[in-house]
């Protein structure tokens, strides 16, 4: 309430605060409840609403709420900024044919070469914090 109903806080800036500094921005709440603008617009927020309880929908594949150290989610970020950028590229050059499938094996080695475990094992750890949270 405090930012939504301040009328000196652009509704952006609101939205850039809170989806952006939480760290977690790529494994947030939806929609519905988690962009400002949403919030403050009844006729936005009831129509993302309708369809947000769809029972046809699956939400299996949505991160839960997890805490990540400082540390952790920083060395996490580190390997996945590098990883993400060379696996962006090369998924490119696959699907245009720049390179062969043959080397998708080679591709997968330099990903791990890049410390892709060790940001899945932080990503683990957290998880099973979250799990043990809930018991």
């Amino acid at each position: 309430d405090h930012m939504l109903k301040n009328p000196t806080v652009p509704i952006g800036d609101v939205d850039y605060v809170l989806r952006l500094h939480t760290g977690l921005s790529r494994y947030r709440d939806d929609d519905a409840v988690s962009m400002p603008g949403n919030i403050a617009d009844p006729g936005m927020l009831a129509y993302l609403n309708k369809w947000n309880d769809d029972p046809k929908v699956d939400h299996s594949a949505v991160f839960p709420k997890m805490i990540i150290n400082a540390d952790d989610n920083e060395k996490k970020s580190e390997i996945m900024k590098d990883v993400n950028t060379y696996a962006n590229e090369m998924i490119l050059k696959f699907i245009v044919g720049a390179e062969p499938l043959s080397n998708y094996d080679k591709y997968v080695q330099t990903i791990k070469g890049m410390n892709i475990d060790q940001a899945t094992s932080i990503m683990q750890k957290a998880y099973e914090s979250y799990t043990n949270r809930k018991k």
